[in-house]
């Protein structure tokens, strides 16, 4: 008998209360990551205002000596464009009123920084479309492997993108790699005609 009333006794754990325990431990286990999750990227977030602030304060010190130069406004375009490749920021762009200024800043940027993401802040269509052009084909000269040439608007330079791109599959494969073999041939006869004076 002292089996079965063992038996009975284990059988009547008690599981509700366990479970509800467990449940708020792991509810406050899931609170407790939640929170320093949240307090870190408030904390980040900042840092980044505070750096921005400083960064804006210090534009506007370096744009103050424009106000004796011959033209005013470029200058302080010209110094708002320093500051944002040096900081490689298209938020600072954004604090260039002329839209020529403004735009020249954000395509230096992209060009600089080698990111066509960049480009899409750029209001003038037209320079918006040359910004991912251009965009485009220095990604296609980095790797030649890279299909952006379909993604250039401007023929002239997608052909030359697509030329770009056999002349870099070629030097590094060999040309049999992006011509045909009469071309390649063709091309090292030449090459030795050359090299021969013949």
């Amino acid at each position: 008998m002292d089996e079965f009333s063992e038996f009975e006794q284990e059988k009547n754990i008690p599981w509700k209360p366990i479970a509800i325990i467990i449940g708020v431990v792991v509810l406050v286990i899931l609170l407790v990551i939640g929170a320093s999750i949240f307090v870190r990227s408030r904390q980040q977030n900042n840092i980044a205002e505070q750096m921005l602030d400083r960064t804006q304060s210090q534009i506007e010190r370096m744009v103050e000596s424009c106000e004796d130069a011959e033209d005013p406004d470029k200058c302080r375009a010209d110094r708002i464009a320093e500051a944002a490749n040096a900081h490689k920021s298209a938020e600072i762009c954004e604090m260039i009123e002329q839209e020529l200024e403004h735009d020249n800043c954000l395509r230096e940027l992209a060009r600089d920084e080698n990111d066509v993401e960049i480009c899409k802040f750029v209001i003038e269509a037209e320079a918006k479309q040359s910004c991912f052009d251009y965009g485009y084909f220095r990604a296609v000269r980095e790797d030649p492997y890279n299909e952006k040439c379909d993604k250039i608007s401007d023929s002239e330079l997608m052909e030359h993108c697509k030329d770009t791109v056999l002349i870099g599959i070629a030097a590094r494969d060999g040309c049999e790699a992006a011509y045909s073999i009469e071309y390649c041939q063709l091309r090292g006869e030449l090459e030795v005609a050359v090299a021969t004076q013949d």
